[in-house]
């Protein structure tokens, strides 16, 4: 082990990196509300949650944004509410759209709710649930949605 830390050191010390000096930033949107998830889109577009629950989409260029489904049944309280996003892999075959957000269930319990919407003339349409009425039984840090391709 001590072996390998030494070889690990050596070829760090001879490897020399080259930094980028020409970098700029700019901001692209400003006076959103608690940015979520934050996604580069098959459109070259930013895909975003906002964890009250908006989906939108942002125009890299000119920070226009496309407001395209604001889903009302979101409850957000500290770190729950509208939360990870993915788009399906192949995406312009099949333009779905899948999220996670938290709402209230009969008491104050908090349940997690899976859902697939659909992407059609720039905005997202009807949800399909695919699973909700998990409790939720622990603080989330973040929620990770990961899509799985089942064949």
């Amino acid at each position: 082990m001590k072996k390998l830390l030494i070889s690990v050191y050596i070829l760090f010390s001879i490897i020399k990196v080259n930094a980028q000096e020409d970098l700029s930033f700019r901001d692209v949107i400003t006076g959103l509300d608690t940015p979520w998830e934050i996604l580069w889109g098959h459109d070259n577009y930013i895909w975003m949650t906002e964890r009250y629950g908006r989906i939108s989409r942002i125009n890299p260029e000119t920070g226009e944004i496309f407001e395209l489904i604001r889903l009302s049944n979101v409850f957000e309280d500290g770190e729950v509410g509208l939360m990870g996003m993915v788009l399906h892999p192949d995406f312009n075959n099949n333009p779905y759209v899948y999220t996670v957000y938290t709402y209230r269930g009969n008491g104050e319990e908090t349940w997690i709710r899976l859902i697939r919407l659909t992407y059609e003339n720039e905005k997202l349409f009807p949800l399909i649930q695919l699973s909700h009425g998990m409790e939720l039984i622990m603080i989330i840090m973040k929620c990770q949605t990961v899509f799985i391709l089942l064949k």
